[in-house]
């Protein structure tokens, strides 16, 4: 199993917000748990780069499908640079990339 490195940035900048907005020394020490829990977890996982191939790959793609959210072409340049499957519910994005092969887990 691996996880691109711009699906670990989505989740590592969520957290850092969460940060910022916690106001009580109670809710601090929650996200600080509940985000050490997640970089816990995401050392257990091989996280696949956005590598020199893989940037030119999503600037093809995204030249070919411009209404796509950049993020999402990122990691379906990613995925493709290593054939890999991206697993997503977001299916209407995703199934515009020619030669990406994607799983919905969510059904």
């Amino acid at each position: 199993m691996a996880i691109s490195v711009i699906s670990v940035e989505e989740q590592l900048s969520g957290w850092y917000s969460r940060l910022r907005q916690a106001k009580k020394s109670n809710e601090l020490a929650n996200v600080y748990r509940r985000l050490t829990n997640v970089v816990t977890a995401l050392a257990r996982v091989r996280i696949l780069t956005f590598s020199e191939p893989a940037i030119l790959r999503y600037e093809q793609l995204h030249k070919q499908i411009p209404n796509v959210r950049k993020n999402h072409l990122r990691i379906a340049a990613i995925a493709l640079d290593n054939n890999a499957i991206v697993v997503t519910r977001n299916r209407m994005d995703f199934q515009r990339v020619p030669g990406l092969v994607i799983e919905d887990w969510s059904q």
